[in-house]
């Protein structure tokens, strides 16, 4: 698992180095922070997988040398305090508060990935400089990659996409080729690479973006797929 995560991270590295080294100022404004980068996952038969758009970058964090990219070979040289920071934002994040939450009731493990590895704070944003670049599609190619290697290795019992951007497009590529509604479930059925895993798409579960009830209801429904 871990080499396969590798090769994702490098695949990354490469796509900033490739524009980073050509004449597109539109993509290399766009990519001036250092990709998400990726520890291994662990194998969890009672995990939640949440999908979030990209990573946002905290204004304090703007300024900060460590993410800004200069070159590959420069980003590999600082790739473990960028993985340890990574590490550290699942437990001191806020928006991570609902899904530590919900791994303390449930006795759940949890991970949390990205479509898109672009440090920038607004998802909205993101979503209009990325429509009709070819990097969109580049970078759909590798977290397909990562979402079959997680599913295949780490076996997570179901996927929480949260954020409504992410729902938009993952629901857009998914429903009708390889992801069905269950009714029973009341929750979509993600069939891939030789594996059913429930899904739900919702919007952000921190910031105003959902409400209470909307939260408490999705929670409800994720603990009987949890329980089953």
């Amino acid at each position: 698992m871990s080499e396969r995560i590798d090769e994702i991270n490098n695949k990354y590295l490469d796509i900033w180095e490739k524009y980073h080294n050509s004449d597109n100022l539109e993509i290399k404004d766009l990519l001036a922070k250092v990709p998400m980068q990726y520890s291994a996952f662990e194998k969890s038969t009672n995990g939640v997988l949440y999908i979030g758009l990209n990573p946002s970058l905290i204004k304090e964090r703007t300024d900060d040398p460590l993410f800004n990219w200069h070159n590959k070979n420069e980003c590999i040289s600082k790739q473990t305090k960028i993985l340890q920071f990574e590490i550290n934002a699942k437990f001191d994040s806020q928006f991570f508060k609902p899904m530590r939450d919900f791994s303390i009731k449930t006795d759940t493990a949890w991970q949390h990935i990205d479509v898109f590895p672009i440090r920038k704070t607004s998802s909205r944003d993101l979503a209009a400089e990325l429509k009709g670049l070819s990097l969109e599609e580049e970078l759909l190619e590798i977290f397909d990659e990562l979402l079959a290697s997680i599913l295949e290795n780490s076996a997570p019992k179901l996927i929480v996409v949260v954020n409504a951007k992410a729902s938009h497009k993952l629901h857009s590529r998914w429903v009708g080729k390889i992801c069905v509604w269950d009714d029973i479930r009341c929750c979509y059925e993600l069939a891939y690479h030789d594996k059913i895993t429930p899904v739900f798409f919702s919007g952000q579960l921190t910031g105003g973006a959902s409400d209470t009830y909307s939260q408490d209801r999705l929670f409800w429904l994720m603990k009987k797929i949890i329980y089953e």
